[in-house]
């Protein structure tokens, strides 16, 4: 779906952001159900207190930089796939709920700047 967002007597068609999934949901289903490995047993094997894991995974904490890099360890996946996933989930929770509050408001083009 299409957005219009006014921008002085013009419209620019705005993406609407699909939702995202956080990547502790990813994580859980795609990983450590298919290994049938715990959170616990996931959090030993890459060196943090488990309920660092189950936060991300009951979407209570989001992947820092550390995480990423001990989840691309263990995973071998980038570490920016997983920063990556986070950005965007956020970017997309963080839309919903400014338009659902209302929050967005069109913000004229700054045209001098633009030339």
């Amino acid at each position: 779906m299409i957005n219009a967002l006014k921008l002085g007597k013009e419209r620019l068609p705005v993406p609407e952001p699909e939702f995202r999934t956080h990547p502790g949901e990813f994580l859980k289903c795609e990983f450590l159900d298919e290994l049938h490995m715990s959170p616990e047993a996931f959090a030993e094997h890459i060196g943090v207190a488990p309920q660092v894991v189950l936060d991300l995974i009951h979407e209570r904490a989001p992947v820092t930089a550390e995480l990423a890099l001990r989840l691309e360890r263990a995973l071998r996946m980038p570490s920016q796939f997983w920063l990556d996933a986070q950005h965007l989930y956020d970017d997309a929770v963080e839309m919903k709920r400014l338009r659902a509050t209302g929050g967005i408001k069109a913000i004229e083009a700054v045209t001098a700047l633009i030339s």
